[in-house]
């Protein structure tokens, strides 16, 4: 199939309807172009619909805690060093919505299971007067070990006359404040400017300002200190408009005078949050005397205009990337991290760098994103105590069950294979560290211990039996229903268990939408809200 061919998915919003000619109980949609889901792909099987076949052990409700369960030649210790080598590695924190889709359907069941219990952070930046941050605009600059763009281009300046837009959550302490920058880019009398100026009463004045040599527009308005606010700014370029124009909380608050600016010269201009140097506002000079004492969180920069309905309904929740967005910080990194990065999570890889961060964040609560979810957010960092301690807890059940397992695969193999391999690869054990020991703190950067050739080939054979055993197994529930969640049918089966007893299930939520059924997105009618439970979950259990 052609790659740009227009084709005509039909996707049900029910479990049990698979009458694929009828439009009843259907979400139809038109792709053509649109990539934003990983409906294409045959590996895939979160759109399918019932009597499709089996693609993946995700399907099977299986109680993936009990290694009995799954685990019937391989090394338990090794699936689990592989399974968080291929969370933290592979997991598309810079990725698209299809990216994360694919990233997840690629899984196995066991993997998917560490993975829905991994540890996550909902976090922000906040700096107590002394930690800001620097960016170099220059893909794959700050962090190449994790970079997949090293191209070292340039990604933020809006060049011919695109437009422009910046979002952010701020907070600010009720307290007395200097006049300081929030994000800048500026090199000489060229540059972007989002800065609060001085103030000793309960709000301050934010503003934005662009300055192109002798030429300059800005926009300003006050916002309540103590209470997180959502802050837009959009620099519309298209003709007869030129001029900035602010949102609070999503509302059209201000409007600039209308002045065609040229092109800004910023390209090797460094992006700073929460420090950066005076500027000229209107006929004066605006100029910081403080680094921000205060929070951000979710700072995102587009090449394009932000409707109130894209604020509004994204404002609340994390998102994925797109060919528009060309920074997005999250601030999610947990307190504890080798290096004092910031994750760039659209696909330009701008990773910050940060001077110092407070994680005494009491007086501010939690996070303004009240509809963020933990499977977008897990912690990529290896050496971080509870992701240690979830790998640690999960090893020492492995290392007893394989100490116990009789159908080992290495137990097939004469003993002095293993002895003779120890000493051409030079390893201390006839294991080697494979089974306990993974190297690498950073996302992408994780590796497993050493092995000697013929345990990775056995372990790769093994890993390749256990999926088909786990698949024979299954069969035996095929006709075993239960009010327990594990070790009965698979969900794609209840069609056939349904019709071998005379049974038409019915659809309980034939005008739900695709991503209310398999995402539980917006199932109260809010824009931007999240159920812990799809549809498409209640409807299997009920």
């Amino acid at each position: 199939m052609k790659p740009n061919a227009n084709v005509l998915v039909t996707l049900k919003p029910s479990f049990f309807n698979t009458k694929v000619n009828s439009t009843s109980g259907l979400v139809t949609k038109q792709y053509g172009l649109d990539e934003s889901l990983n409906l294409n792909s045959s590996s895939s099987f979160r759109y399918d619909p019932f009597d499709t076949g089996l693609k993946s052990t995700q399907q099977f409700n299986i109680d993936w805690s009990d290694f009995s369960q799954h685990i019937f030649y391989g090394s338990a210790q090794v699936k689990t060093n592989e399974a968080f080598k291929t969370i933290i590695n592979k997991f598309p924190f810079d990725g698209t919505q299809k990216d994360f889709e694919s990233f997840e359907d690629s899984l196995t069941g066991y993997q998917k299971y560490i993975f829905d219990n991994f540890p996550y952070n909902f976090g922000y930046f906040f700096s107590e007067g002394d930690g800001y941050i620097t960016v170099k605009d220059a893909s794959g600059t700050n962090e190449l070990d994790i970079s997949t763009l090293k191209t070292g281009i340039s990604q933020l300046n809006p060049t011919s006359s695109t437009n422009f837009a910046i979002e952010n959550w701020l907070w600010f302490p009720s307290q007395s404040n200097d006049n300081s920058i929030i994000v800048q880019k500026q090199s000489g009398s060229h540059g972007i400017s989002e800065w609060i100026s001085s103030s000793n009463a309960p709000t301050v004045l934010c503003g934005f300002t662009i300055n192109s040599g002798a030429f300059s527009i800005s926009v300003s308005s006050s916002i309540d200190k103590g209470v997180w606010n959502h802050v837009c700014c959009n620099w519309d370029r298209s003709d007869g408009i030129d001029q900035l124009n602010l949102f609070i909380g999503g509302n059209l608050i201000a409007s600039s005078s209308r002045i065609k600016l040229s092109d800004l010269n910023i390209n090797n201009a460094d992006l700073t949050i929460f420090s950066g140097s005076s500027f000229r506002v209107n006929n004066s000079t605006f100029l910081p005397t403080a680094v921000v004492s205060g929070a951000i969180d979710e700072l995102r920069i587009w090449h394009k205009n932000l409707s109130v309905s894209d604020i509004v309904s994204k404002n609340k929740r994390n998102i994925f990337q797109t060919p528009e967005m060309k920074l997005y910080f999250k601030f999610n990194e947990p307190e504890g991290t080798t290096k004092n990065i910031i994750l760039d999570h659209s696909s330009n890889n701008l990773f910050g760098l940060f001077t110092t961060r407070s994680f005494n964040t009491g007086s501010i609560g939690s996070t303004p994103l009240v509809y963020e979810q933990s499977v977008c957010n897990p912690i990529l960092f290896s050496n971080i105590d509870s992701v240690r301690s979830l790998r640690e807890n999960l090893l020492e059940t492995a290392t007893s069950f394989d100490q116990e397992n009789p159908s080992l695969i290495s137990n097939l193999i004469p003993p002095h294979y293993f002895q003779e391999g120890k000493v051409e690869d030079g390893l201390s054990t006839e294991v080697g560290d494979i089974e306990q020991t993974i190297t690498g703190s950073l996302p992408k950067t994780v590796e497993l211990g050493s092995t000697q050739t013929l345990n990775s080939l056995l372990y790769s054979t093994a890993d390749f039996f256990d999926e088909i055993q786990i698949f024979i197994k299954e069969f035996g529930n095929l006709i075993h229903v239960d009010y327990d969640e594990t070790n009965v049918i698979s969900d794609y089966f209840l069609n056939f268990l349904a019709k071998r007893y005379g049974i038409e299930l019915p659809d309980l939520f034939s005008n739900a939408n695709l991503t209310q059924f398999v995402y539980g997105d917006n199932i109260d009618d809010v824009n931007s809200s999240t159920s812990n439970n799809s549809l498409q979950k209640i409807q299997n259990q009920i």
